[in-house]
Formats: C-alpha cells, sequence, structure tokens
C-alpha cells in the first residue's frame, strides 16, 4: 500500500535507470514490511534546473546536484523499527543498483490512516465492499 513520490533533476537518468529506481524502492519493502512484489506504486517526477533546491550539506551530508527527494506515504500502524529497515533498504539499493551516492537520498516518510488509501473504484484500501 506505500507510495512513493520521486522528484529527480531532470536527465539524470535514463529509462533503465528510473525503471531501477522504482524496482529498488519496491524491493525495499518487501524486505523492510514484509510486502508483496505486486506493492508497487512509484512516480518519478523529473525536475528542469532551477526548480530543486536542496541545502548541499544540511543535516551533515554532502549532496551534490544530483540528489533526490523521495516521498513514501505508508501506514500509520507501521512501528519505527520497520522505518528503519524500510529507510536504509530504499539508501543501500538506490546505491547498489543505480549508483545514487547515500548523500544524495533525501527521504521523508509521511504516516497516514489505512483507511486513506484507495486502489481504485472509490473504495478505501480497508473496504470490503459491504458497506
Amino acid at each position: 500500500m506505500p507510495f512513493f513520490n520521486v522528484h529527480v533533476p531532470k536527465d539524470l537518468f535514463s529509462l533503465d535507470q528510473r525503471k531501477a529506481i522504482a524496482e529498488s524502492l519496491a524491493h525495499s519493502l518487501q524486505d523492510s514490511f514484509g510486502l508483496p512484489p505486486e506493492d508497487k506504486f512509484v512516480v518519478i517526477n523529473e525536475h528542469a534546473e532551477g526548480y530543486m533546491f536542496l541545502h548541499p550539506n544540511y543535516g551533515n551530508v554532502e549532496r551534490s546536484t544530483g540528489a533526490i527527494v523521495i516521498s513514501v506515504h505508508i501506514p500509520a500502524s507501521r512501528p519505527m523499527s520497520q522505518k528503519r529497515v524500510l529507510l536504509k533498504e530504499i539508501v543501500q539499493r538506490l546505491h547498489d543498483n543505480v549508483g545514487i551516492r547515500p548523500d544524495d537520498v533525501f527521504v521523508t516518510l509521511i504516516p497516514l490512516p489505512s483507511e486513506n488509501f484507495s486502489f481504485g473504484r472509490g473504495l478505501s484500501a480497508i473496504d470490503k465492499g459491504d458497506d
């Protein structure tokens, strides 16, 4: 059920690299939250120069101009232990599979109640269809 919204500098990644980003993020969910491979919802947004403003060293990291921002909408019920694993998995997989530097991965986890997710048809993810 998590949803990834990824912001990257325009023309930094090829189509194959963007696919590898999406796969890396999906696999990070499998390893951290135990979700099935089909639970893959990733949108990658490209931004031209002058549309992403990330401080180069805030938070004691060294960001390059190739830094990316990832917002992850997750069920609020996930414990901090799983969130920590997810953060580490995201960074490690993006580094291993795409070559993105760990300092260039800025992640925000956005917890939402499960009823605030819908896979479609106007139904909440928690609806059983009997209401």
